[in-house]
């Protein structure tokens, strides 16, 4: 609910407080903590994994082009 495009802000808010609020009050709050976090990274990227990639090749290549230009 939190990672997807479609939906009101308003929703995505609630989950985001229902959760902050549940981990919080949780026993082991700081595992459940990092749990959610790997969770919520893994959900966003299958949503969002053509737009990871593109970002990361074009860090790569300006980095590549930047240490070229500095050789020659």
């Amino acid at each position: 609910m939190i990672c997807r495009a479609d939906g009101e802000a308003g929703t995505k808010s609630a989950a985001r407080l229902v959760l902050m609020s549940t981990l919080e009050n949780a026993l082991h709050s700081k595992a459940l903590a990092i749990l959610a976090k790997q969770f919520a990274f893994t959900r966003c990227g299958e949503l969002n994994l053509t737009g990871m990639a593109e970002a990361q090749i074009a860090v790569v290549e300006s980095e590549l082009l930047t240490d070229n230009t500095l050789v020659s």
